[in-house]
C-alpha cells in the first residue's frame, strides 16, 4: 500500500473511449439526478447530437464527482451504471474519474465519497462565494492511501455491499412513508368503524357522509376551529432575536428538526439564562405539545419534550390540546393535507411565507365525536410511524458502520484480506 494522488490510478476528465454516432441514444444525467448519498436516481435517453456539446461526457463504470458548492459538500456523486449504450452526458459541474489499467473504479468511487476526502476537497475549493468549485488539479495533488488492485476490489466489494443495504433501507422507508400518507388521507376523510375498519368511501356508501366546511366527512364527525380544541401559543412574545451564547438554554425551531422527527437540542443555538428569563413566555409544556412553523418553513408539526428547559423560536407557534386525551389526535391532524390546504390559502408570500397566529387558531379540523374512534385513528398512525422509525434507526446504524469501515479501510489503518472483509460484513 502506498500514498499517492488519485491521478496515479485514475484518469481525470478523460475522453470517451469510443466514437459515438450523433443519432445514438445516450443517458443524460443532471445534477438533480444524483443522490447526496451517492448514486444515480434517474436519467433520460437523448440523441448524442443533442448533448455532445457543452456537457460532461462519461462512460459505463466512470466515477462522477460533483465539484460545485454545495453539491460537493453534500456528497453528490455516483458510479455510473445502467447507461444507455454505455454512454452518458451530464452536468458540467461533474468531474469524471476513470480507473487506469487494473485499478478499480469502485474503490475510486468510495474514496471520493468518503467524508475525509470531501472535507479536504472543500478546503481546496476556489472561486467566488456561492460558485466555488474543486479544481481538477486537486486529484493530482491530494494524496490518498492506494492499495494494490486486488485489495481495491475487496474494499469496494465490502463497502458496496453496505451501500446496497443502505439503498434498500432507504427504498423501504420511502415506500412506508407513501403508505403512511395514503393511510392518513383515508383515516382523516373516512375514519374507522367500531370494529377498527375504514368506512366505505362516499362513492360506495353516500349515506354515511355529510357536507361540511371541509367537504364531505362521516356523519358521526364534527368540524371545529383549532382554538376550540387546542391552545395556540406564541412562545416568544418579544420577537427580537436573542443574542447567541455558548452556554445557555437551547433555542429551537423547525430548523432543528432531525430526519427522524426529533429536536436536536445539542446542535441548536443557545440563549443566555438571563435572556430566557426576561424575554420568553413561561408556560407549561403538556405531554403531546408540538411546534408548527409559521414563518419561512410553514408547518412540519414536531412534538416537543416536557422534561427540560428550552426556548422556542419566534418562527413557530406552540400547540397544546385543551384535553390531554386529545393531544395525539390534534398532532396528527396538523400533519395532514387538510391543514396544508388551509396553509396554502392563508400564507403570505409577499416576502417570505408567513402565517399569523390568529389565522392558525381559525384553521378547521375534522373531529370524530367518538373518543374511541379518535384513539383508533391515532393508534393506527402511531404503529406505522414506529415501524418507519425502526427502519430509520436501522439506516442510521448502516451509515455509521459504513463511515467506520471507510475510515479504517480507506485510510490504510486496516490491511484488508478477503476473509477479514467477509467478517466485517457479518
Amino acid at each position: 500500500m502506498s500514498e499517492q494522488p488519485l491521478s496515479a490510478i485514475a484518469e481525470i476528465n478523460p475522453s470517451l473511449p469510443r466514437h459515438v454516432h450523433d443519432a445514438e441514444l445516450v443517458s443524460f444525467v443532471g445534477m438533480s439526478d444524483v443522490k447526496e448519498s451517492g448514486g444515480i436516481t434517474s436519467h433520460r435517453d437523448v440523441p448524442f447530437e443533442a448533448v455532445k456539446a457543452g456537457f460532461t461526457r462519461f462512460t459505463e463504470g466512470d466515477v462522477l464527482f460533483a465539484k460545485i458548492t454545495p453539491c460537493m459538500e453534500n456528497g453528490k456523486g455516483a458510479l455510473a451504471a445502467g447507461l444507455t449504450n454505455g454512454i452518458g452526458c451530464g452536468s458540467t459541474e461533474f468531474h469524471v474519474l476513470r480507473a487506469k489499467g487494473e485499478n478499480c473504479n469502485g474503490f475510486i468511487y468510495q474514496v471520493v465519497q468518503s467524508r475525509a476526502f470531501r472535507q479536504k476537497a472543500e478546503m481546496n475549493m476556489s472561486g467566488s462565494a456561492g460558485q466555488q468549485r474543486v479544481p481538477s488539479d486537486f486529484f493530482k495533488e491530494f494524496p490518498v492511501h492506494i492499495p494494490d488492485p486486488p485489495q481495491q476490489r475487496r474494499i469496494a466489494e465490502i463497502l458496496s455491499t453496505l451501500d446496497e443495504a443502505i439503498e434498500q433501507t432507504e427504498a423501504l422507508i420511502a415506500k412506508m412513508q407513501q403508505v403512511k400518507a395514503g393511510l392518513m388521507h383515508d383515516l382523516f376523510t373516512r375514519g374507522v368503524t367500531p370494529d377498527g375498519r375504514l368506512r366505505p368511501t362516499r362513492e360506495q356508501a353516500p349515506a354515511l357522509y355529510k357536507e361540511s366546511p371541509l367537504g364531505w366527512v362521516p356523519k358521526e364527525w364534527d368540524v371545529f376551529e383549532t382554538e376550540a380544541k387546542a391552545n395556540v401559543i406564541d412562545p416568544q412574545p418579544d420577537h427580537r432575536t436573542p443574542a447567541e451564547v455558548l452556554d445557555g438554554y437551547p433555542y429551537v425551531g423547525i430548523g432543528d428538526v432531525t430526519p427522524t422527527g426529533d429536536l436536536d437540542f445539542i446542535a441548536a443555538r443557545k440563549v443566555s439564562y438571563a435572556a430566557f428569563n426576561k424575554q420568553f413566555q413561561s408556560f407549561e409544556i403538556h405531554p403531546g405539545a408540538f411546534i408548527f412553523g409559521k414563518i419561512g418553513t410553514i408547518g412540519q408539526p414536531t412534538r416537543i419534550p416536557n422534561d427540560r428547559f428550552f426556548a422556542i423560536s419566534a418562527n413557530v407557534v406552540l400547540l397544546t390540546a385543551k384535553l390531554k386525551d386529545d393531544a395525539d389526535f390534534v398532532f396528527w391532524v396538523y400533519g395532514t393535507a387538510i391543514i396544508e390546504r388551509q396553509v396554502a390559502d392563508a400564507t403570505n408570500t409577499t416576502s417570505q411565507p408567513a402565517l399569523g397566529i390568529q389565522r392558525i387558531r381559525k384553521f378547521l379540523i375534522p373531529w370524530p365525536k367518538s373518543p374511541d374512534e379518535r384513539r383508533e385513528i391515532v393508534s393506527k398512525l402511531e404503529t406505522v410511524s414506529e415501524n418507519i422509525q425502526a427502519e430509520k434507526l436501522a439506516l442510521d446504524k448502516f451509515l455509521q458502520k459504513k463511515q467506520g469501515l471507510m475510515h479504517d479501510l480507506l485510510s490504510g489503518r486496516v490491511q484488508m484480506t478477503k476473509s477479514r472483509g467477509l467478517i466485517a460484513l457479518a
